[in-house]
């Protein structure tokens, strides 16, 4: 079962696309929050830090989220998932790639869907206001991957996002000309 799915479609093939959602800088970049830190331990482990706020029709909440993520890489889908987490009990990601080449131009398109399979919750008033706390994610995520797209579709600031991510496959990277 899906908790919620957000989409994107994206001018590049899946490989180039795994390489930038694997780099925690496009995530630092890309996250809609007041103060995202993330500290990468392995290419596929990081620690982070976020601070943010979220206004409910009837509460405030000033929050730190810190947690570990874990993301893995499959043929046509990374895995993400959380552990230590001081507000999540449970997160069980993924980020599933559908690449189409046009047989003419040559030109992939990507369309990229995030989608959170498992959430559960610490917070107990969390838990009650699991409904709009799922929806204030989801516009959240939406945002993610629009900032992502700017992000990878101005060639300076990719090149410098790459630059960051020692781990990167430069090889997979195929900006169509672009």
């Amino acid at each position: 079962m899906v908790v919620f799915a957000v989409k994107k479609v994206y001018p590049f093939p899946k490989e180039t696309l795994k390489e930038y959602f694997m780099c925690f800088k496009v995530w630092g970049l890309g996250m809609p929050y007041k103060e995202v830190q993330i500290e990468p331990k392995e290419k596929n482990i990081w620690d982070w830090k976020i601070r943010d706020n979220i206004d409910f029709i009837v509460l405030k909440w000033n929050f730190e989220h810190k947690f570990t993520s874990i993301q893995v890489e499959h043929e046509n889908h990374l895995s993400v998932n959380f552990k230590n987490s001081n507000h999540i009990k449970k997160f069980d990601g993924s980020i599933d790639f559908k690449e189409k080449q046009d047989p003419e131009t040559k030109k992939f398109k990507c369309l990229v869907e995030f989608k959170i399979r498992k959430l559960k919750l610490k917070d107990p008033l969390l838990n009650r206001l699991r409904d709009p706390f799922i929806g204030i994610m989801k516009a959240d995520y939406k945002r993610f991957l629009n900032n992502v797209y700017e992000i990878i579709m101005d060639k300076e600031i990719r090149k410098k996002v790459l630059e960051e991510c020692w781990w990167v496959e430069k090889s997979r990277i195929d900006y169509q000309g672009s």
